[in-house]
């Protein structure tokens, strides 16, 4: 075979923004693997963070590798930017093109394109038994359920675990003390989470350690001293405005309408203890600078002398003197309360962490967010050749997708395979990341780690490049993303520098990438910002959407390149129904969540329909069905609280007391509410088939106050008779 003459550094690294070619990227390099030694099936390794994203990359190389073999149009480029990558011919690249592909397809299972999360699974199952696992170990993936009822247990035996119990004493007597109450279950159930995450697991020993020292004093002493260090913190910081207050009260001068704009408030409010870090008001930093500009432009000329000597004769020092001690003392006055707001939380990980793994034990679990800090210790010192005989595969060649939601003890996993296949001969590795697109925190995801790899390896070993060209987006679009992240990244910056974060410097060379070029769509594009006003939000939101998306058709826009993006799942519902409303047939809504069944109206109140018809003695189906009819149906926007307490006017003449009203009484109420038919005829319904049930007009209700009643349950019934087993002759 013959392969590029270019001398390759072993690791190469595209930091890649949204639209910019990544996945075309990573599966030229893939194919381009395959094409110069089709063997390389056997020795590559992908991963990625989601199954959707796996499956997308598999589906791409096996198509590309059937197009490049049989010079399909569709794969023209590709076949280009391959035959740069190897330096073969194009018949060669065909040629090897056909051979890996039937390779691919004939040993599918060495296809290694996998998550993270099922690569690691898989090396955990071949290690079961140098890790003392059993066969018929169940893995979860539920972290917070399985923590929650180990917690809860943890609760019901406090009895057998004094210990346990005096911290969990401990923790409520605090919680009063600072008026937080005294059911701290929820508290607890949320701080144990932190057992299941990597800067936990790695501190874990130390921590225990730490606890248990001085026969278990040092956790009161350690409070006791934050506790003293906090207060005399706070005296600090609280003393200079005490003074100055006093001062003005002295002077009779203590008016808020004398002083300029916000410069009295903000003392009196330090005074009284209640202690921020927010940039300091504008009125407030120019009274810092001179005693002539503490006074409001109304204040009257005896009151302005008075202030201007208060000010001269201490009141400028005190001011002064407030924000040098808030710049000087704020972080560590504000690492103290923060330290102790969970210092007893942190005593019980300990006990919520064993807790969870007797529960485990007893069930024969195994926390999936456990696998990286068990491979951890095994990989650690060990030698990396048998861990990869574990595995039954040699690799050669790793790529890493979405490496900025890679976590730290994932990396460190990761980085001893990546290590071992760096120092082979004509390996190549690639890691593709955008530190924009880091949205798996809540797993630990380090974008750091994409910012810091030339540090890793050596920049003698990597090669950064920047996919800085977007493929998706026209002009306007990238320019107004240019402009909003260069301004973002600028300000934060310029806020960390100020406060002298260590981590200013990192983010600004994490950035430096941020704009993009275009490719497509000179001069178009359209970007509109609106801020509507709260009243009537919803209604406002879908008639600006309506019209918008009017407009984009009229002005000769496709459908299928309009898109929606909302911020959670509720509201998807709301616009699908009032687009089909607004445009009918002419626009074609495509969503996973507007057409679910338990998201339609008609069919959720046809449900409680039957279930009431199931269960009549049930008030609170009733009152569901109530609900959703008269609210939700016939839009009336009716209150249930009358229909189910008794009022003083309702008991006049009774016997009576105000208050619940029977079951029975609730009962009539809430019937008034529905229609007549359906509870006149609920005993004959009741009695019904469901398949003649389902048809039957009264147990059906309107989806909107304009249409006429029609039987919502015909098309759920025309499925079932569609399947239903025919009768044979």
């Amino acid at each position: 075979m013959t392969t590029t003459t270019k001398q390759r550094r072993p690791l190469t690294v595209y930091k890649a923004s949204a639209g910019s070619g990544k996945t075309f990227t990573l599966a030229v390099e893939y194919i381009s693997l395959l094409v110069s030694d089709p063997e390389n099936y056997r020795h590559i390794l992908a991963v990625t963070f989601t199954n959707k994203a796996t499956q997308e990359m598999k589906l791409r190389i096996l198509s590309q590798l059937y197009g490049i073999a049989n010079s399909l149009p569709g794969s023209d480029t590709y076949m280009e930017k391959v035959m740069e990558q190897t330096g073969l011919g194009a018949m060669a690249v065909r040629t090897n093109a056909r051979q890996a592909l039937s390779l691919l397809t004939h040993h599918y299972n060495f296809f290694r394109v996998q998550t993270i999360d099922a690569f690691f699974q898989g090396v955990l199952r071949n290690l079961a038994h140098e890790l003392d696992l059993t066969a018929n170990l169940r893995v979860d993936l539920n972290d917070n359920e399985v923590e929650g009822k180990a917690v809860d247990e943890m609760i019901e035996t406090l009895d057998a675990n004094p210990e346990v119990m005096g911290w969990v004493r401990d923790y409520i007597n605090q919680n009063i003390e600072d008026e937080q109450g005294w059911n701290v279950i929820g508290a607890i159930k949320k701080f144990g989470q932190n057992i299941f995450k990597d800067f936990y697991k790695d501190h874990e020993r130390e921590l225990n350690d730490l606890l248990a020292a001085e026969g278990g004093k040092f956790f009161s002493r350690y409070t006791a001293l934050l506790r003293s260090r906090r207060n005399t913190l706070r005296k600090q910081l609280v003393d200079p405005a005490r003074e100055l207050v006093a001062l003005m009260g002295q002077c009779h001068i203590d008016y808020a309408g004398l002083y300029r704009r916000g410069l009295y408030n903000y003392i009196v409010k330090r005074s009284k203890g209640t202690l921020d870090n927010e940039p300091t008001p504008a009125g407030v930093q120019k009274a810092l600078q001179d005693a002539k500009l503490w006074t409001a432009s109304k204040c009257g000329a005896a009151d302005k002398e008075a202030i201007k000597d208060m000010a001269n004769n201490g009141g400028l020092r005190l001011l002064q003197e407030m924000e040098t001690r808030r710049e000087e003392l704020w972080c560590e006055y504000n690492s103290c309360v923060q330290t102790l707001s969970h210092l007893s939380e942190l005593r019980l990980l300990n006990a919520i962490a064993k807790a969870v793994e007797e529960s485990n034990r007893n069930a024969n679990r195994f926390m999936l967010s456990d696998t990286q800090g068990l491979l951890h210790g095994m990989i650690q010192g060990s030698d990396t050749p048998f861990l990869y005989e574990k595995i039954g595969v040699q690799l050669r060649h790793i790529m890493i997708d979405e490496f900025q939601d890679t976590s730290q003890i994932q990396w460190r996993n990761f980085k001893v395979l990546l290590d071992n296949c760096m120092a082979q001969e004509g390996s190549r590795n690639l890691i593709v990341g955008d530190v924009k697109q880091s949205i798996y925190r809540w797993r630990q995801g380090d974008w750091r780690l994409l910012a810091n790899l030339s540090q890793s390896f050596g920049k003698e070993a990597v090669c950064e490049k920047t996919l800085a060209t977007n493929y998706r987006s026209w002009e306007r679009i990238i320019q107004f993303n240019n402009a909003i992240f260069t301004r973002l990244v600028e300000e934060t910056v310029g806020e960390l520098s100020a406060d002298k974060t260590p981590q200013a410097t990192l983010l600004a060379r994490a950035y430096d990438d941020v704009k993009q070029g275009n490719a497509k769509g000179q001069g178009k594009g359209y970007v509109e910002v609106a801020l509507l006003p709260s009243k009537d939000y919803r209604e406002n939101i879908l008639a600006r959407l309506a019209d918008t998306v009017r407009r984009l058709i009229e002005g000769g826009a496709r459908q299928k390149d309009i898109a929606i993006l909302v911020r959670s799942k509720s509201p998807v519902q709301y616009i699908a129904d009032y687009f089909v409303e607004e445009f009918g047939q002419s626009v074609r809504i495509v969503s996973d969540e507007a057409f679910r069944l338990d998201a339609s109206l008609a069919v959720n109140v046809m449900v409680l329909a039957l279930r009431l018809l199931a269960h009549p003695e049930d008030n609170l189906t009733r009152a569901a069905l109530v609900k959703a009819y008269r609210n939700d149906v016939l839009q009336e926007g009716a209150p249930l609280p009358h229909l189910l307490v008794t009022t003083r006017d309702e008991v006049v003449g009774k016997t009576e007391r105000p208050g619940r009203p029977s079951d029975e009484e609730i009962r009539k109420r809430l019937e008034e509410s529905l229609p007549d038919r359906y509870v006149r005829e609920a005993d004959q319904l009741r009695n019904l088939p469901l398949l003649d049930l389902g048809g039957y007009a009264p147990c059906a209700l309107p989806t909107r106050p304009t249409q006429e009643p029609k039987c919502v349950c015909m098309p759920l019934l025309r499925q079932t008779q569609r399947l239903s087993p025919r009768p044979t002759s």
